[in-house]
C-alpha cells in the first residue's frame, strides 16, 4: 500500500454542521460536525452501532436529517435527493455490491456513466453519434484503466473474483465523474492483499483529482491509508485527527476495546482436559467471500473461552458454524466429544448446545415467561425456570410483561435465560453486551461467570475485548477469518498485538 499524500492548502469540499437523525426515540446521529478537505481521503470509522451508515445515508440523500446542515462545494444540499447530489458531483457506492449481472463489465460502466452523456441513460444504452460517441468511449476506457479492469471488460460480473467485483462497484461510481466519492465499506470481505490493493486504488483516485470519504470496519487498512479519521461512537463524534493521533486516543481505544477490566473468571473452573467443542481446520465461505480459513479452536469442559477480534473478522460465522446454520467448506466440528459436522441445528441443541444470537431476537409481543418457555426442549421444567429466575431476578418480576417493553439489558438477560431453558452443557453467545451501558454490560458478564462456575462451558464472542478477556480462561483473537493469537486470556490482555488487531496501531 502506498502512503497517503494529502494535498496541502486545499479548501473544504464538504461541511457537516450539527447533523442529527432520530428514529422514534432513538438518536442514531447527534449533533455531528466535521469537514472534508478537497483532495484528501477521509475515513469515517467507529465500532458497531456507532452511526456511520446512518451518517452516510444522510450525506447522500437517502435519509433526511432531523437537524443540521450539509454544505457541498459551497451549496446547502441538506435533504437533497441522491440523483440531484450525483449530478452535482457527490457519488456513493454501497456496502453490498450492486451491479447489473447480465451485462458485461464494460456495459455496466457505460450505464453508470449516463450522467456524462447529454442524452441520459437512453442515449447511453442505444448509442451516440460521431465525436460524442468517441469522447464517451474514451471516458469508459479511462475508468476501466483506472480500476484495472480493462482486460476483464467483456466478462460478466459473476465471473470476476470477489475483490474485482468490489472494484467494479467503485468503477460504476467513477463513471459518473464525481468530485466527491463516498465509499461504503469497500474492504468488506477482502483479505489483506485485496484490501491493500483497493486502498492503493483509492489513493490513485484521490491523486487524479477526486476527493474520497470512506467508511469501513477494517481499521488497520483505514489507519494506514486515510489522511484523517473521524471516529464515531453511539452517534456522536468521539475524535478527529491524523490516524496516529486517533488510534492512540484513550477514548477511541476504550470505544473499540471496551471496559470491564475489574472482573475475573469464575474461581475453581477451567480446562478439565475434555472437549466441549473443537474446530479442526474449518473453512466457511459465503459465495466467493471466505469467512473462515483453516480455523482451529477448542473449548474445554468447564472453560469460558473468549473469541475476540475486529468487526468482520469472522466471529459470528464461527458461532453459526457451531450451530449448523452455515455449511462447512472443509474441516470438522466436534461437540461434547461427537462429530456433529453433518448434524442439523436441532440435533445439536438436543446434544447439549444453546446459542444466544446477536441482537437478542426475543419475541416482543410475547411475555417474558412465554419467551422462556420457548427455549425448553419439550415441556418446560420448573427447575430450569427457577434456575433462570435465580440468575436474573428481574425476569421473575417481569414474567407477565411483554418482552418488547423491557430495557435492552433486560432483553439480553431474557435471551440468555431462554437459551438456558434447554439445560445446555455448552452455551455460545454472540455479542451479549452490544449496545448496553457499562453497568449493564458488567451485570451480564457477572451472570456468565456465575453460569460458568456452575459447570456450563461457554464460548463468548464479544466486541468488548477488555471485558471478555477479564472473565475468560483462554481466548482466541481472530483476524481475517484466521486465528491470529491464542493463549491464556490474562496474558492476551497485556499483549500490545491485541490493540493492533482492533486499531491497526
Amino acid at each position: 500500500m502506498t502512503a497517503p499524500s494529502r494535498r496541502h492548502g486545499s479548501s473544504e469540499i464538504l461541511s457537516v454542521e450539527g447533523l442529527s437523525r432520530s428514529f422514534g426515540g432513538f438518536n442514531a446521529v447527534t449533533n455531528l460536525s466535521f469537514h472534508v478537505d478537497e483532495g484528501e481521503v477521509l475515513g469515517l470509522v467507529g465500532p458497531n452501532g456507532a452511526g456511520k451508515t446512518t451518517t452516510f445515508n444522510l450525506l447522500t440523500g437517502f435519509l433526511k436529517p432531523s437537524a443540521g446542515r450539509i454544505t457541498f462545494r459551497g451549496e446547502d444540499v441538506t435533504g437533497l435527493l441522491p440523483h440531484r447530489l450525483a449530478r452535482r458531483g457527490m457519488v456513493r457506492t454501497f456496502q453490498h455490491t450492486r451491479v447489473f449481472p447480465q451485462l458485461s463489465v464494460r456495459e455496466n460502466v457505460r450505464v453508470a456513466a449516463h450522467l456524462k452523456e447529454r442524452g441520459g441513460v437512453v442515449r447511453t444504452l442505444f448509442g451516440s453519434r460521431g465525436s460524442e460517441a468517441e469522447v464517451f468511449g474514451r471516458h469508459v476506457d479511462a475508468v476501466l484503466d483506472t480500476v484495472g479492469l480493462a482486460d476483464r471488460q467483456h466478462s460478466l460480473p459473476g465471473g470476476l473474483p470477489y475483490g474485482e467485483q468490489r472494484v467494479l462497484e467503485i468503477a460504476l461510481a467513477l463513471a459518473a465523474a464525481p468530485t466527491l466519492l463516498l465509499l461504503d465499506e469497500p474492504f468488506a470481505g477482502m483479505n489483506e492483499t485485496e484490501s491493500s490493493a483497493t486502498m492503493d486504488l483509492v489513493h490513485a483516485i484521490r491523486d487524479a483529482g477526486t476527493t474520497v470519504v470512506v467508511i469501513d470496519h477494517h481499521m488497520q487498512t483505514m489507519a494506514r491509508g486515510c489522511d484523517r479519521l473521524v471516529v464515531m461512537d453511539y452517534g456522536v463524534k468521539l475524535a478527529e485527527g491524523s490516524p496516529a493521533d486517533v488510534t492512540s486516543d484513550p477514548k477511541v481505544i476504550q470505544a473499540y476495546m471496551g471496559v470491564g477490566g475489574d472482573l475475573q473468571p469464575a474461581p475453581g473452573t477451567g480446562d478439565s482436559g475434555e472437549d466441549a467443542l473443537r474446530f479442526e481446520n474449518v473453512s466457511v465461505s459465503y459465495g466467493r467471500v471466505r469467512a473462515l480459513t483453516a480455523f482451529d479452536l477448542r473449548v474445554g469442559r468447564g472453560e469460558l473461552v473468549a473469541l475476540v477480534g475486529a468487526n468482520g473478522a469472522g466471529k459470528t460465522t464461527a458461532l453459526r458454524a457451531v450451530s449448523g446454520l452455515v455449511p462447512l467448506g472443509s474441516g470438522r466440528i466436534e461437540l461434547l466429544g461427537k462429530d456433529v459436522t453433518g448434524s442439523s441445528p436441532a440435533q445439536r441443541v438436543r446434544a447439549g448446545l444453546a446459542h444466544c444470537p446477536e441482537g437478542r431476537e426475543v419475541f416482543p409481543r410475547m411475555t417474558v415467561l412465554e419467551n422462556l418457555e420457548l427455549g425448553a426442549i419439550g415441556e418446560p421444567r420448573a427447575q430450569d425456570l427457577e434456575h433462570v429466575y435465580g440468575l436474573f431476578p428481574r425476569l421473575r418480576e417481569r414474567k407477565n410483561q411483554v418482552a418488547g417493553s423491557l430495557s435492552g439489558g433486560e432483553q439480553q438477560m431474557l435471551a440468555i435465560g431462554r437459551a438456558l431453558m434447554s439445560n445446555p452443557k455448552l452455551l455460545i453467545l454472540d455479542e451479549p453486551t452490544l449496545g448496553l451501558s457499562p453497568l449493564l454490560a458488567t451485570e451480564v458478564a457477572e451472570s456468565l461467570v456465575r453460569l460458568n462456575a456452575e459447570g456450563v462451558s461457554i464460548l463468548l464472542v464479544e466486541q468488548n475485548a477488555v471485558l471478555a478477556l477479564s472473565i475468560a480462561h483462554r481466548a482466541y483473537v481472530i483476524e481475517g477469518g484466521r486465528v491470529a493469537l491464542a493463549g491464556p486470556a490474562a496474558e492476551l490482555r497485556e499483549d500490545e498485538a491485541i490493540k493492533k488487531v482492533y486499531l491497526g496501531a
